[in-house]
């Protein structure tokens, strides 16, 4: 099974692909330690914009949900915009994503069910490096989510 991961690789994109999903309050703790690692490489002060991968995410029980909620909660001073990318064949789960979403607090973060779009909206705050490099992410993790299965 693929790990869960975070970087920042060109400016300020941070870069979370979520392969191996939420199952545990662990997992949700060690993933939000490395994007604390991540943005660390950033200098203080400086926002990020956030493009998470959650294709791979499936329903999470009550207290992993909380755990995720709190520790996005925890992001909301340095984040300029968080997408999520969820699957639209999986409505139970998109619906859980989107009132994770909502009760994190921070109106600048969506959930998209198509890349594409998440892509034109968080291209409104990149600049071209980093709309290039999402686009290679995107692409990268759909094609790695397409050969999984």
């Amino acid at each position: 099974m693929a790990a869960n991961s975070a970087r920042v690789r060109v400016g300020r994109l941070l870069e979370v692909s979520v392969r191996s999903g939420y199952r545990t309050i662990a997992d949700v703790d060690t993933l939000f330690d490395a994007i604390d690692r991540a943005l660390a490489v950033l200098p203080a002060g400086q926002q990020h914009v956030t493009c998470a991968d959650w294709r791979s995410c499936t329903v999470m029980a009550q207290e992993t949900s909380d755990r995720l909620k709190q520790r996005l909660s925890r992001t909301n001073a340095r984040t300029e915009r968080s997408a999520a990318i969820a699957r639209p064949d999986s409505p139970t789960a998109v619906m859980q994503f989107l009132r994770l979403i909502r009760e994190a607090n921070l109106p600048e973060r969506k959930v998209f069910l198509h890349p594409e779009e998440a892509v034109e909206w968080l291209g409104e705050v990149l600049l071209p490096a980093e709309v290039a490099r999402l686009r290679l992410f995107l692409n990268a993790t759909s094609e790695s989510a397409r050969d999984a299965t």
